[in-house]
């Protein structure tokens, strides 16, 4: 059989995806807590050369089975080497940069050999995990606000490319839940030490990204040139001008408009999510007293009120001539 020919690919949704995943980190928690406790790796060369084979194993079985079982079964070898893997670097004294970087490198070779969603899926979002806890690390916090637009234009990209990728499916949730994720670590105040004047640098880029989107989702609707499709640019940019200082809801804002626009339920639904929880959590971290917030959330209330109330009085007037 030749060595570039792959399985065929098994349409998993995205619920049996997560209950994959989890089900693949509890038995390997479990699998490597049994491990330890036993001690048959105590040797770092033995916890390395096993945590490798088990990687090995991984990647052989989600090449030679096409069962969602097995595929379970692949993950939980897989995090189970990722584990032990970096159980072994640590106690060779490797930094946890160099740790990162080998499990970097480990999801790209995963990611690239393997043609199932799921572990594909686990093998970008440990590459992801990675970039970011270097960043971390290595206290280049501010680098989160440029890795953000990174992601967003990432997302775009995608999402716009829906046949260019074998694995496209595993790339849009992985990249979908990247995205939320760094917005979490940005949106958190204080969860990293992050100048609350440099959230606009991400917020900028996400303005960017999003403009362009709505002038391609204009192009559709509207004539070229029409004042419609201009009138939606600028509803969208007094929308988000406010958000200049937390990228995390223009983010939310980003990913719903863009899930709407390629037809992606699953992102729809976690950009409506997230979108509650991070104007939730902005007006929590805000430092006003509580009669100031309710007067700020009653005067947006009458102000989206006002939009539409206008927006519906166009309508009517367009449909009676």
């Amino acid at each position: 059989m030749n060595n570039m020919e792959t399985k065929p690919a098994v349409q998993v949704s995205l619920p049996i995806k997560i209950i994959s995943i989890i089900g693949g980190i509890l038995a390997s928690s479990s699998f490597v807590g049994f491990l330890l406790i036993v001690g048959l790796f105590e040797s770092p060369v033995a916890q390395l050369a096993g945590g490798l084979l088990f990687i090995a194993m991984a990647i052989w079985l989600d090449k030679q089975y096409n069962n969602v079982i097995l595929d379970t079964m692949s993950i939980s070898l897989f995090l189970i080497g990722g584990i032990m893997t970096g159980l072994g670097l640590h106690e060779f004294g490797a930094s946890d940069t160099v740790i990162c970087l080998v499990y970097l490198l480990i999801g790209i070779i995963c990611f690239f050999i393997t043609r199932n969603i799921v572990l594909a899926l686990v093998a970008l979002l440990s590459i992801h995990a990675s970039i970011v806890s270097i960043i971390l690390i290595n206290d280049l916090h501010e680098l989160i606000l440029a890795y953000i637009p990174i992601l967003a234009a990432g997302c775009y990209y995608i999402y716009n490319k829906k046949d260019g990728f074998i694995n496209y499916p595993a790339i849009r949730t992985a990249i979908t839940l990247a995205f939320l994720s760094s917005l979490i670590v940005a949106g958190i105040r204080y969860a990293i030490p992050i100048s609350p004047a440099h959230l606009w640098i991400a917020t900028a880029g996400i303005l960017l990204i999003t403009l362009y989107l709505v002038n391609t989702i204009s192009k559709q609707y509207f004539s070229t040139g029409s004042g419609s499709a201009l009138q939606l640019q600028l509803a969208v940019l007094l929308l988000l001008l406010p958000t200049l200082f937390a990228p995390s809801i223009a983010g939310s804002i980003f990913l719903l408009l863009l899930a709407f626009q390629f037809g992606y339920k699953t992102g729809f639904v976690l950009a409506i999510i997230s979108g509650i929880y991070f104007i939730s959590q902005y007006y929590y971290d805000l430092t006003f007293t509580l009669l100031t917030k309710s007067i700020l959330l009653l005067l947006s209330g009458i102000v989206f009120l006002v939009l539409y109330f206008i927006q519906l009085k166009k309508v009517r007037l367009d449909e009676k001539i």
